[in-house]
């Protein structure tokens, strides 16, 4: 029988054949593909748990410290407070206190708690929040034209103290040594030094003007100087008392986002957009110790409460806690950029804050039980 001879069925029949022939090979090829990706997952799975029995090896440990959400809204910020016992985070949503060590679960595991929501209303997310001296107040910059004082343990709920208001949107804020001080930074290039208990209302003490939007400042140990950073990324460090004093300038091509003092005073910290963080003599202008390794910018820099060590924050997913003499470090993986990375009072904590609305705190596990 020659092919023009074939019926209709015959065809049919053979090209059933061929299709259970086709479906056979795709079921096989299939199961090929079914048993690499399981062997892959089984790899993945192995080195995800080695890397678990790392970080155990080495006393480390992971907190979350987010509210139980499907997706938390992104943190900006996370500090601890002074007795190290409590910490505030800053998001789209506002400020939380929290206890973040809480009543113990079974095992004798800390379990955090929320204490307090701050009740911020504006539209912006707070970009900054910090304890004072004692514990007893939070200070806030969101993005509006005001910075708060919040007396947060007041009952029923928290209370604003002291409004800060400024003519432009406020970037950053931060309590002096002693607590008596505020310093605010600001769009319109300013940053401020007030008083903030003022009455009737707080005072500015001290004008500190960039030549464009001032992003972040911080008071040294004694509160005697102030360090600024402003959009062009320079950094000065002031006396800001003596108004008549030009601020210290560090080279232009530092490329900060942000700066904080030494222990001691005598250097300063700078967290690049370069993807470095850098440590200087700020008096002498002069460069003591670079600290490159990471692959995106740093968005904080912090050194310890002995000043041996920094811990450094970056939009590459990693926060990194760095012997910095010795040039050494520990990595410490996120699932998202890391806005903002600190030491406890006693410096056996890290503090970090993520875009994936997670505050994590890293530290030995035998100061947890």
């Amino acid at each position: 029988m020659t092919n023009s001879d074939l019926t209709v069925q015959e065809l049919e029949k053979r090209l059933g054949r061929r299709n259970r022939k086709v479906l056979i090979g795709t079921v096989l090829l299939s199961g090929l593909f079914i048993l690499a990706a399981a062997l892959l997952l089984w790899v993945t799975v192995g080195k995800v748990m080695e890397a678990e029995d790392e970080l155990d090896r080495v006393k480390t440990r992971l907190r979350d410290l987010a509210p139980q959400a499907s997706r938390p809204p992104p943190l900006t910020s996370a500090s601890f407070s002074p007795d190290s016992k409590y910490l505030v985070t800053a998001g789209k949503l506002g400020a939380s206190v929290w206890d973040w060590i809480g009543p113990p679960q079974s095992k004798g595991t800390p379990q955090p708690q929320l204490i307090v929501q701050l009740p911020v209303r504006e539209p912006a997310p707070v970009t900054s929040a910090f304890f004072n001296q004692d514990g007893s107040l939070i200070v806030t910059a969101s993005g509006n034209i005001v910075a708060r004082v919040w007396d947060w343990k007041r009952k029923p709920q928290p209370r604003t103290i002291a409004q800060l208001r400024h003519p432009a949107e406020v970037t950053s804020a931060a309590f002096s040594p002693d607590g008596k001080l505020v310093v605010t930074t600001s769009k319109n290039g300013i940053a401020r030094v007030w008083d903030w208990k003022r009455k009737p209302e707080p005072r500015t003490i001290a004008q500190l003007r960039h030549p464009a939007e001032v992003t972040s400042a911080a008071f040294s140990p004694d509160g005697r100087l102030v360090v600024t950073v402003d959009v062009r990324r320079a950094v000065r460090v002031w006396e800001w008392k003596a108004r008549q004093v030009p601020p210290f300038q560090l080279p232009e091509w530092v490329a900060a986002l942000s700066a904080s003092f030494s222990p001691d005073g005598k250097l300063v910290v700078t967290a690049g957009a370069d993807s470095k963080a850098r440590i200087w003599d700020w008096q002498e202008r002069k460069l003591v110790a670079p600290l490159a390794g990471h692959s995106s910018q740093v968005t904080s820099a912090a050194f310890s409460p002995d000043g041996k060590l920094v811990v450094t924050a970056s939009a590459d997913h990693v926060a990194r806690v760095w012997d910095w003499k010795a040039g050494e470090f520990v990595e410490l993986e996120h699932p998202a950029v890391v806005t903002s990375a600190a030491f406890s009072s006693d410096g056996r904590f890290v503090l970090t804050a993520c875009l994936d609305g997670d505050a994590r705190i890293y530290g030995p596990k035998e100061a947890l039980g």
